[in-house]
C-alpha cells in the first residue's frame, strides 16, 4: 500500500509499526533487543528518559507543521495565526532524523525533547 505512494496517517501504534524498531514491550514482557517494525520509515521508537522528564507524557502540546498534507487539514493554525494543540498520552517517541524527516507531517516538544 505505502510502496504505491498511497496516503497513510499512522497514529500511535499505527505510526510505531512503520519504523525499524520500537523499545515498547509486548504483553509477555519482552526485554533486550527492540521489537522489530516494518522498516518503512527509517529510525527507532524509543522510551522517554524517566530521569529527565515525567513518563508517561500526558497533556496538550502544539502541533508544529513540518510539511503540508491534506491529512492535517484540521490540525494547525489554518492561517489563523493561532497554534492548535493535540492531546498526548504516551511513553515512547520517534526522534526526527535526517533519514526520516521526509515522512514527518508535524512535530512537537515535551520538556525539551523534540519528536514526531
Amino acid at each position: 500500500y505505502l510502496k504505491k505512494d498511497r496516503p497513510y496517517l499512522g497514529i500511535c501504534l499505527g505510526m510505531q509499526t512503520l519504523f525499524e524498531s520500537s523499545e515498547e514491550t509486548n504483553e509477555s514482557g519482552h526485554t533486550g533487543d527492540p521489537l522489530p517494525g516494518l522498516g518503512v520509515i527509517p529510525g527507532k521508537v524509543i522510551k522517554f528518559d524517566e530521569r529527565k522528564r515525567s513518563v508517561p507524557h500526558i497533556g496538550w502540546n502544539g502541533a508544529i507543521a513540518h510539511q503540508k498534507s491534506p491529512a492535517m487539514k484540521y490540525i494547525g493554525n489554518g492561517g489563523s495565526g493561532k497554534e492548535e494543540e493535540v492531546y498526548f498520552v504516551h511513553s515512547y517517541y520517534a526522534p526526527i532524523t535526517e533519514e526520516n524527516s521526509k515522512w514527518v507531517l508535524t512535530r512537537t516538544t515535551y520538556e525539551g525533547q523534540e519528536y514526531i
